[in-house]
């Protein structure tokens, strides 16, 4: 998961790169909930080990897009890490708390839960769906259309 992004463009006729610069978008380690709740169902195989490594990478972009920049809907080129800030190991249900943010009031929709993570709403729905198939959240209610959620102990 890239944590911190810089961007160069590359002109594709001479091949000439620009000054690389910090893309303003920051990865999270929760953003990974979307590709784990395709495979939720064997996340609780007690053989399945998961290691997500959050990184600092540069990616390379073509000046090939429209626009007067040629930046809009441009093709990516490469995508290189230049270093890894931290890993995140998930060998057991438990180890899935790592991904649960700080400062969580007791009971919370979706909403909270994508504010305190700093994460879209969608992928919330999803993480929470998740910790909930792996017993670490519990649904006690419903605010309207939204399930209220409780942390297991």
């Amino acid at each position: 998961m890239p944590v911190r992004k810089w961007l160069s463009w590359v002109e594709p006729e001479t091949g000439e790169i620009t000054e690389h610069r910090k893309s303003p978008r920051k990865g999270r380690a929760a953003d990974v909930f979307r590709e784990l709740y395709q495979v939720r169902k064997y996340l609780s195989d007690e053989k399945l080990r998961i290691c997500i490594m959050l990184l600092e990478t540069e990616e390379f972009r073509l000046l090939d897009g429209y626009g007067k920049d040629k930046k809009k809907r441009s093709t990516r080129y490469d995508h290189v890490p230049l270093q890894l800030e931290q890993e995140i190991w998930l060998r057991q249900p438990a180890d899935y708390r790592q991904l649960i943010p700080e400062g969580l009031p007791e009971s919370f929709t979706s909403r909270d839960f994508s504010s305190a993570a700093h994460i879209p709403a969608n992928t919330a729905r999803y993480g929470l769906l998740l910790l909930h198939d792996l017993g670490l959240v519990e649904r006690i209610a419903r605010q309207g259309t939204q399930y209220v959620y409780q942390l297991m102990a």
